[in-house]
């Protein structure tokens, strides 16, 4: 297929090449209720100054600079010790657990979740042979496995998502003439994907589960909102241009969002 024009670029949403070193620990806060709350520790050279905290999907995660020491990063989470645990309180509900050997959807097929403790601090995430390993650290409390293995697979989606994203929108934008500020992925209830005015496009984590196609289809979709950001005549004949029989693949996506 033709690009429209030759002078679109897409910016790249993350650099290419080896990853800077990462340290990672896990590590455990006292709430004022007495509630023990675990968290994890990310050292990265990625991360210049700051530290920061995130508490998503009922996961504390706290990502700091690799030369910052053990108190420094203590300090800070036991200051904000309240604010994490309000935050935890008033979430809505974290990653429903899972069981082992159950099947899960990616990329069309069905791929065997597999969990399993090992000898090391640090979780690992990794599909072999259509099997999702996951592999627990040594600090994961005995009852805690189910949960903490579904807000990991969850994680590993997004990974694997903003990957395919990064592609599909890569190939596509040209075809559209469009450059999208960032993309982006998110945990989105109600949707697949949306496009801000300001050409930021969010996409819904759960779309590596789906056929490629169907994953295409979503991209294009949203790309051609930063053209149209409605869904009018004009709009869909920048989708079909772009993506002749686009019918299948929509429909396809309206089977899919039932079930996920």
């Amino acid at each position: 297929m033709t690009a429209r024009c030759n002078s679109c670029k897409v910016l790249s949403m993350h650099p290419r090449g080896p990853r800077p070193a990462e340290k990672h620990e896990q590590q455990f806060l006292v709430a004022s209720t007495g509630e023990q709350i675990r968290y994890e520790v990310i050292r990265s050279a990625k991360r210049r100054r700051t530290i920061a905290i995130q508490v998503r999907d009922g996961m504390v995660i706290v990502r700091a600079p690799l030369a910052t020491g053990p108190k420094e990063v203590e300090s800070l989470v036991n200051r904000r010790a309240g604010w994490i645990a309000s935050i935890l309180a008033a979430a809505p509900h974290g990653p429903a657990a899972v069981r082992n050997g159950q099947g899960l959807p990616y990329g069309g097929h069905t791929i065997t979740l597999v969990w399993e403790r090992w000898a090391r601090s640090r979780h690992s995430v990794g599909l072999e042979d259509n099997v999702l390993h996951v592999r627990l650290g040594t600090t994961v409390a005995i009852g805690d496995e189910p949960c903490l293995v579904a807000a990991l697979v969850q994680r590993w989606y997004g990974e694997r998502c903003l990957d395919l994203l990064d592609a599909s929108v890569a190939r596509w934008a040209p075809v559209l003439c469009v450059q999208p500020v960032a993309v982006l992925v998110r945990d989105q209830r109600a949707r697949w994907g949306s496009c801000a005015r300001n050409g930021t496009l969010r996409f819904n984590w759960r779309l590596a589960m789906l056929e490629d196609a169907v994953l295409e289809y979503v991209v294009v979709h949203e790309l051609a909102h930063i053209l149209q950001p409605n869904h009018s005549t004009a709009f869909w004949a920048e989708v079909s241009r772009a993506l002749p029989g686009y019918d299948k693949q929509r429909a396809a996506l309206k089977r899919f969002s039932a079930p996920l």
